[in-house]
């Protein structure tokens, strides 16, 4: 069993139907910088109902070796 990590992050754009990955940014500083991308097939995600710079925040629960590759945690 793999161990998982629970993040938070800002949903950059609506998901577009038949995308594989969704579009994320660390927090509203980060908005400036590229995307960062995860797959939905690695991932589970949960809208916490806050906002940031206009953003949802989402509790993003995914693979630790993908948190820590995209640098997350």
């Amino acid at each position: 069993m793999s161990e998982l990590a629970d993040v938070q992050l800002l949903l950059r754009f609506p998901p577009k139907p038949g995308a594989k990955s969704l579009a994320f940014a660390k927090d509203s500083d980060d908005l400036k910088n590229e995307p960062i991308f995860l797959p939905k097939r690695e991932i589970e995600i949960y809208d916490t109902g806050r906002k940031e710079a206009g953003l949802p925040i989402i509790t993003v629960t995914m693979p630790q070796w993908l948190a820590e590759d995209r640098e997350l945690v």
